[in-house]
């Protein structure tokens, strides 16, 4: 006889339950979540400069289908995800960089990554603590980052050729990690971070919907010696990923905005 709690406990050992539900929940509230629909999922990728490949959980696009969100679904279970933060600046960020591509004729004239603003803001943080992890392994959510960052760039590559044959003129790419971990950002003064034991002595924690973590996640990406940046070259190199809790998600979509001053800026700098 089949036993039905076993199989169910090994069900929910997966993540599928929680990509399922997160389709459930855009595909059934396109009022509340501002026309955001599922666009496909389990979508095969390759990225042909790595070498890596794999499938994206969910794509969403926006009812303009000038952006679209590539979605990596994780569910844990009873887990903090703790981001640490040492500058207050960093707390209230609308600052982020998505993939755009922008057609111009027959021609894709920008193609690239490029720092966008975007509602709705969130905290910024490069580090991400999470209990349990081998400490000699690569941390859990630089892993799942720059593989969501690979899939985001194969999607957009794949995506070229439809946007060139609809006559299509912009779209954004975003990566976004949606989880059942409680997101908890964590302010620290470095001041009060222990020289001789690399220990905090005090900090205050404060549970988030949902947080830019943004890294070094292209790691393949030459900067330019001849190219004049706003900031300091090695920030090309750094990439934004999105981490949402899964109960904030509508939420996050009903938030989003471009501001359009942005992308006339990022296209400059892409030029």
């Amino acid at each position: 006889m089949v036993d039905k709690e076993k199989l169910l406990e090994q069900v929910n050992r997966s993540g599928f339950p929680l990509q399922l539900a997160v389709e459930h929940a855009v595909s059934g509230n396109s009022g509340r979540n501002r026309g955001w629909k599922v666009y496909s999922q389990e979508h095969s990728w390759k990225n042909d400069f790595s070498g890596t490949s794999g499938f994206i959980d969910l794509v969403l696009i926006d009812r303009y289908q000038s952006s679209m969100m590539v979605v990596e679904c994780k569910r844990v279970q009873n887990t903090h995800w703790i981001f640490l933060n040492n500058d207050s600046k960093q707390m209230q960020r609308r600052h982020c960089k998505p993939w755009i591509t922008l057609i111009e004729g027959d021609k894709a004239k920008k193609f690239d990554w490029a720092n966008l603003a975007i509602d709705p803001t969130s905290p910024e943080s490069s580090f991400c603590v999470v209990a349990g992890q081998d400490p000699k392994s690569r941390p859990l959510l630089e892993r799942l980052a720059a593989e969501a960052n690979e899939a985001t760039e194969a999607f957009a590559r794949e995506d070229l050729p439809v946007l060139l044959s609809n006559n299509g003129e912009l779209r954004i790419y975003y990566n976004v990690i949606v989880t059942t971990a409680e997101l908890v950002v964590c302010e620290v003064e470095s001041d009060v971070i222990s020289l001789a034991s690399g220990t905090v002595d005090s900090a205050s924690f404060s549970s988030v919907p949902y947080v830019r973590f943004r890294k070094q996640l292209s790691v393949d990406r030459t900067v330019d010696s001849t190219a004049q940046y706003c900031g300091p070259p090695f920030r090309e190199k750094e990439n934004t990923v999105f981490v949402v809790n899964s109960k904030h998600l509508l939420e996050f979509l009903e938030q989003y905005d471009v501001e359009e001053s942005s992308i006339k800026g990022a296209i400059r700098e892409m030029r």
